[in-house]
């Protein structure tokens, strides 16, 4: 019984909202000391200024909190995550929406170090309403896999598919029906030639396109 328990809590402590990369050499260390998160299960995100989730945990009311967010390795061609010194941005999740943090122990939000530490405090939760909007692609160009994230302002039927720059679909990455917040989509192009393509992104009435360039 105790081992089913402790199972059941290392489960419960994994983010299921927020996806970070897959574990690498180069990370840094977050202590969160404070978080707003009235015993619930709700998930903190790290992000770097593309909206690519660097990081995340799940605050169960058992504060401080433990947040390791990934770095990118400079040794290949990949943006696995955050680079020296690049800015890391918060997002949390209540189960239903995402709102933006800020620490309120920070001037501005704190910077990336490789093996690096830093003890925050998220006593306070900015309400700002979500917007419609894709992010940039990620990397940008490319040479497989692109990262792909989008928010909606409400639930809604959703389409993300990408184009050729004949305006021929070549990939539908996902479609159905998605909630408010940030969702992240990865397309694997792998098979795909070299060129320009069109990620477009449709839900109700709402239409948002960019550019990625695939390089091999």
């Amino acid at each position: 019984e105790a081992a089913f328990l402790e199972n059941r809590r290392m489960m419960e402590s994994e983010p299921k909202h927020f996806i970070p990369p897959a574990p690498s050499c180069y990370n840094m260390s977050l202590l969160l000391t404070e978080a707003a998160s009235n015993g619930a299960n709700v998930e903190i995100g790290a992000f770097n200024s593309n909206g690519f989730c660097v990081g995340a945990a799940v605050l169960n009311g058992d504060a401080p909190y433990g947040m390791a967010v990934w770095g990118d390795d400079p040794a290949t061609e990949e943006i696995e995550g955050l680079k020296e010194g690049e800015t890391i941005h918060f997002r949390l999740w209540d189960g239903i929406r995402e709102t933006t943090l800020s620490p309120d122990n920070n001037e501005s939000n704190p910077s990336y170090r490789t093996d690096g530490f830093m003890a925050l405090e998220f006593a306070a939760v900015d309400n700002l309403p979500m917007e419609f909007g894709l992010s940039p692609a990620y990397p940008n160009p490319f040479n497989s896999q692109l990262r792909l994230s989008f928010t909606l302002a409400r639930e809604n039927e959703t389409m993300l598919s990408i184009y050729d720059i004949t305006g021929r679909q070549v990939a539908l990455l996902t479609e159905g029906c998605f909630n408010v917040g940030r969702h992240n989509v990865v397309w694997n192009a792998s098979d795909m030639p070299n060129g320009i393509y069109i990620v477009r992104l449709e839900s109700g009435t709402d239409v948002a396109v960019s550019k990625a360039v695939l390089v091999k």
